[in-house]
Formats: structure tokens, sequence, C-alpha cells
């Protein structure tokens, strides 16, 4: 009888231990459910965007896996905005958020450059071995007239946030020395996919201002 009553317990032991998995497992789904989570991926003309992603598969580990996604997203979008805001009043003086411009500008492209991901890389994207770094897919190219030499540090965040800045401010000038008066909003956006150049003869990437005009929606005014 004792024996019997000491399986018996075990038994209920071991069922409780599973009830009670099975209960913290399926609660940490529930938490983890993620609302609109974002994944990078590649568009049709093979530039790197961010779109929303909701798992439907995978149960509980592909809502963890989801939501480690949506948190990285979140974090680095954080992140990219306190840089924003800290480089704009040590170097430019509040520059990016006067004269019709804003931080939600460069979240925007940050965004449909490369999903806030610090880390992107995409190879030979300018041709000829130039190759696109970090948070804001800059260009060697185009880091090396900013006067960066070692690439590897626009992996940096802070440095990807940086680099991206100074082009911006940059292609602002130049335009607005190139037509003899402040360049529109779509000029100057647009100079940073398809180059001063470009913008300067009249030629304007009208897919890449469609999608910013998209994500920009998300930054308020």
């Amino acid at each position: 009888m004792m024996r019997f009553c000491t399986l018996t317990s075990r038994k209920m032991d071991k069922r409780k231990l599973i009830i009670t998995s099975a209960i913290g497992l399926g609660a940490l789904a529930l938490l983890l459910k993620p609302e609109a989570n974002a994944l990078v991926s590649l568009d049709n003309t093979g530039n790197t965007v961010s779109e929303p992603y909701t798992p439907t598969e995978g149960g509980w580990l592909g809502r963890l896996i989801g939501s480690s996604r949506a948190l990285f997203f979140q974090t680095n979008k954080g992140l990219a905005l306190g840089f924003i805001e800290g480089i704009d009043d040590i170097t430019y003086g509040g520059w990016f958020r006067s004269g019709g411009r804003s931080y939600g500008d460069l979240m925007a492209i940050f965004q449909i450059e490369s999903g806030f991901d610090p880390r992107a890389f995409k190879e030979n994207d300018g041709g000829q071995g130039n190759h696109a770094y970090g948070i804001g897919q800059v260009l060697g190219s185009t880091a090396a007239d900013r006067g960066i030499t070692n690439f590897d540090n626009l992996f940096s965040l802070g440095m990807g946030v940086d680099v991206t800045m100074r082009q911006l401010k940059w292609s602002w000038e130049y335009l607005e020395a190139h037509f003899g008066r402040v360049p529109t909003k779509m000029e100057w956006i647009g100079s940073y996919n398809a180059g001063v150049g470009a913008i300067s003869s009249g030629r304007v990437p009208i897919w890449y201002l469609a999608k910013y005009t998209s994500a920009r929606l998300q930054y308020g005014s």
C-alpha cells in the first residue's frame, strides 16, 4: 500500500510538473505574442526594407523568435533617436529639427535602409566593390568623402547615425548652392539614395521617395 501511494505520488508530481510547464509556456507565448514585429527583407529592386510581420506558425517558439526580432527593432529605434538628438544638439545646433526638417526624416531613412540594423551590409551596392554599411547603408565612397577611413566603424550604431547626418547636411548645402534656393524635402531625401548629381539633373528616385513617404508617417510631424 505504501509503495502504491509513493508511485501514485510520483506520478502526480510528474503530472503537476508537466501541467505547470505547459501553463508556463502558454503564458510565455501569450506574453511574447507580437502585435507588429519588424523584419528586414529585400524588395524587388534589391533594396533592404523593413516590413511588419506577425508570426502565425511555430507555436511559442515562433512567437519567442518573433518577439526577439521586435525587441531588437524597437531597441535600436530608441538608440538611434537618442544618437540623432545628441549629435544634432552638440554638432549641428538643432539644424535637423529646423527649416522644415525633423528627426522623423532620419528615422524613416534608417527604417527603409536597414530596418534599424547597425550590422546591415550589402556587398557591391554602389558597383565596383562599393559596399553599403550599417544602419544608414552608407556607401564606402560616401563614408570616405565624409572623413571615414575604417569602414568597420560604420557598424557602430552611433557612427552610422553620425555619418548619415553628415551626408544629409552636406547634400542639403550642395543642393542649395546648386539650385540657388532651399531644396525641397523630396529633393533632399532623394539625394540620399540617388546622389546629388542625379537630383541636380532632375532625376528623382520615385520608388525610394514612395517608401520614405510611407515610413515617414510613423514618426509624427
